[in-house]
């Protein structure tokens, strides 16, 4: 796995030199390579950043790690905070809760999951075609040494946007914000992505391993990051914020499929619900109207055929937020090849299915759909 991961390494580690002009969103001080405070810098003065990627850095002058952006010109080998940068010419900033602060990890779905059920081999199969041409080489590294993404190249700034493991990337340069509604809308001079988890599947557009002036959009649902494509509908991928303690802890989990439960610090939406406690919010009745009484499905099974009840959509995983896959239409056929997380949706008690769609299914506008396609769905809507 070792010549796999060199190459993804070196993808993930190579500098590319930047242009990108920025000002400053407050007074800061400027550092030399000692973090010694050589002057203090102006709010709203314009420099040169000199590398695409921030750097983390120990400040021992106030014994704290935190994001640093290397100067260029004028400043050339000096540093400044990358929090207090802005893009030179942007319309909004990230609210300042959003920005990444010392301390903060980034986990995706899978990753609880498999805490949550206490199966490695949930978070395996994300990259287990990876892992098995890998695993042919002499020198190939454990996969469970690999998942974690890299505190010190994972981070959201109001300039820079980066998320990175040995599986995946998504960089971005950002050169303009605007709030739209529940989103962010980015414009990124430049940016770089490649993912090899078998959930991302991004059927229907080409996005192109790397781009420039290509606007995305950020979600911000909680502790929950969804970073969307141009066209504000195909999800590239999901973010959850947590703690250093909750990775110590899955990292423990990969090593020995244990670990200390009140340890973990379970992601939540914006309304307080959480997917993995128990605590998600059911169907409440309003005053003055009937009772919605909450249905127990218990009739689904692995191996089994079953009928969608209606218009269902198939995604790429285990939420609400995912991709989705199709829209299958009511009446298609699909094989429950596993069982996945138990939730209640609209009054119905019932778990989330990995399934295969069967042959004959169509789309809710009568297409076809491809038999054999695998994805998940929500197991209450089949019957």
């Amino acid at each position: 796995m070792k010549r796999i991961f060199i190459f993804l390494l070196f993808l993930i580690s190579a500098h590319c030199y930047s242009q990108q002009i920025v000002r400053l969103k407050e007074d800061i001080n400027l550092y030399d390579e000692n973090f010694e405070v050589v002057k203090i810098l102006d709010k709203n003065k314009k420099i040169k950043v000199s590398q695409y990627e921030f750097e983390y850095h120990k400040n021992n002058n106030n014994n704290e790690y935190d994001y640093y952006a290397e100067l260029d010109d004028d400043f050339q080998g000096y540093r400044v905070q990358a929090s207090k940068l802005i893009p030179e010419k942007s319309e909004d900033i990230f609210n300042d809760d959003l920005i990444t602060k010392p301390g903060d990890v980034y986990f995706i779905d899978e990753f609880f999951q498999g805490l949550k059920f206490q199966d490695i081999k949930r978070i395996y199969k994300c990259y287990e075609n990876t892992i098995k041409k890998a695993e042919k080489y002499n020198d190939y590294r454990d996969w469970k040494e690999c998942c974690s993404f890299y505190q010190k190249s994972t981070y959201i700034t109001n300039s820079q946007i980066s998320f990175q493991n040995y599986f995946s990337k998504f960089f971005g340069e950002i050169t303009n914000i605007k709030k739209d509604k529940d989103m962010y809308e980015l414009y990124l001079s430049y940016y770089f992505y490649f993912d090899y988890n078998q959930n991302r599947i991004l059927n229907n557009i080409n996005l192109q391993k790397e781009g420039e002036n290509t606007v995305f959009y950020l979600k911000i649902d909680g502790d929950y990051i969804s970073l969307y494509y141009s066209d504000k509908k195909t999800l590239i991928n999901t973010f959850i914020r947590t703690k250093k303690q909750t990775q110590n802890e899955f990292e423990k989990f990969l090593k020995t499929e244990s670990y200390i439960t009140s340890n973990i610090t379970w992601p939540r939406h914006a309304d307080g619900s959480c997917d993995y406690d128990g605590s998600k919010n059911t169907t409440t009745p309003s005053q003055g109207t009937k009772a919605e009484l909450t249905t127990s499905l218990t009739n689904i099974s692995t191996n089994k055929n079953m009928l969608v009840r209606e218009n269902l959509k198939l995604r790429s995983g285990e939420a609400t937020s995912t991709q989705v896959l199709a829209v299958m239409q009511a009446g298609t056929k699909v094989k429950i090849l596993e069982l996945g997380k138990a939730e209640t949706i609209d009054g119905i008690s019932s778990n989330w299915v990995k399934v295969e769609v069967q042959a004959g299914a169509k789309d809710k506008e009568g297409k076809d759909i491809k038999k054999g396609i695998v994805g998940r769905c929500y197991g209450g809507y089949l019957k």
